[in-house]
């Protein structure tokens, strides 16, 4: 329980570092995680999420989305 409660406060934390949602077009941090919409998930989840822990957060919460 403890490890899905500190999962959740680093998705509610981080931020988008790079593309479409990164700092380049939402100064100056990007988009909270929690907030990019499911069809931009849904696009790394076909062509595959970064390596490292962005790829584990993003995977994630793809399927919180995807399950409601």
């Amino acid at each position: 329980m403890e490890d899905t409660r500190r999962t959740l406060e680093e998705i509610a934390r981080t931020h988008m570092p790079f593309g479409k949602y990164g700092p380049d077009h939402f100064p100056p941090y990007g988009v909270p995680l929690h907030d990019l919409p499911w069809e931009y998930l849904d696009w790394f989840k076909r062509q595959g999420f970064p390596t490292g822990r962005l790829g584990e957060l993003l995977e994630i919460l793809y399927h919180m989305k995807s399950d409601g």
